[in-house]
C-alpha cells in the first residue's frame, strides 16, 4: 500500500450521471488494492453541494480525489471543475476528468481549468477494469496526494 500522510482509506468522489459507468467504476474499483471509500453524486449540482458540505452533505468526506464526467446534468463537468479549482478550500484537490468525449475543445478547456488528467471512458468492463488499474498505479499509490490530517479535517 502507498505511503500515504493518515491511515484513513483514500476519499474518492466519482461524478457520474450514467448508472451503467457508475457500477462499472465501482465493480472495477472493488477490486483495488489501495483502501479507499467511493462517494457517488449523479449531476453537477450535488457534487457542488456535497464538496461544500452543504445541506444534507454537512458531513461529507473530503475528497482526496475526484473523477469528473463533463456531460452532466443541472451543472456541467466543466462548471464543477472550474467551482472546484476557484475554491480556497478545493483547489488543491487534483480533478480527473473522465468522460465519453475526446474533443479537442472540451480537452483543452479541461486543462485550461486545471484538470490534473483527462480520460476517454472505455467503451467496455475490460477497458473500465484498466483504466481503474492505470488510475490505482499513478494516482493512489505513485503520486503523493494532498491529504490533510485528521486535525485539518474537522475544519
Amino acid at each position: 500500500m502507498a505511503s500515504t500522510a493518515t491511515d484513513r482509506p483514500l476519499e474518492i468522489l466519482l461524478v457520474e450521471d450514467n448508472p451503467v459507468d457508475v457500477l462499472l467504476v465501482q465493480k472495477c474499483f472493488k477490486e483495488l488494492e489501495v483502501a479507499h471509500h467511493l462517494s457517488v453524486m449523479s449531476d453537477g449540482q450535488k457534487a457542488l453541494i456535497f464538496l461544500h458540505r452543504a445541506d444534507q452533505y454537512t458531513e461529507a468526506p473530503r475528497p482526496d480525489l475526484i473523477l469528473l464526467d463533463l456531460k452532466l446534468p443541472k451543472v456541467s463537468g466543466l462548471d464543477v471543475l472550474a467551482a472546484v479549482k476557484s475554491s480556497p478550500d478545493l483547489k488543491h484537490i487534483p480533478v480527473i476528468v473522465l468522460t465519453m468525449s475526446d474533443d479537442a475543445k472540451d480537452i483543452f478547456e479541461a486543462y485550461h481549468l486545471q484538470a490534473s488528467c483527462y480520460l476517454t471512458k472505455p467503451s467496455n468492463a475490460a477497458g473500465f477494469r484498466e483504466m481503474a488499474k492505470m488510475i490505482e498505479a499513478l494516482w493512489l499509490k505513485g503520486a503523493k496526494l494532498p491529504r490533510p490530517s485528521a486535525g485539518e479535517l474537522a475544519d
